[in-house]
């Protein structure tokens, strides 16, 4: 098992104790702007840069997805009014398993059944 995964925060300077972003990841990652978001980009441009500080190493890919995911709900999402955070997305994403409510699956399962009523005269080979 690899303990090469860790949980850092972007910061506006070095003195700022709450992140604009958090984030996990392996090697370089911290450091990389690709593959960030538009609002995490217009915040870096506004503010001339940003720090980069480590959360926690030395951890499992699941142990840096666990506390990321953590963190992000602690300090909410600025997307959707929930805190101060820049991410677009609530973190751990290749963990991610759709929650389905009892409401949900009854609307799928109607679907599902009003489409094959539908398509009952199609064959399948």
């Amino acid at each position: 098992m690899r303990n090469d995964y860790y949980v850092y925060g972007h910061y506006l300077n070095e003195n700022d104790t709450t992140p604009f972003y958090i984030g996990k990841g392996c090697r370089s990652r911290a450091y990389s702007k690709s593959g960030r978001n538009k609002l995490w980009h217009k915040t870096v441009f506004e503010n001339n840069g940003y720090v980069v500080k480590f959360i926690a190493t030395d951890m499992t890919d699941k142990e840096a997805y666990s506390l990321e995911v953590k963190l992000i709900k602690e300090y909410g999402r600025k997307n959707i009014n929930t805190g101060v955070l820049v991410n677009g997305n609530f973190g751990g994403e290749q963990y991610r398993e759709l929650l389905i409510t009892a409401e949900i699956e009854n609307q799928i399962k109607k679907t599902m059944s009003i489409t094959a009523q539908r398509h009952r005269h199609l064959r399948f080979l």
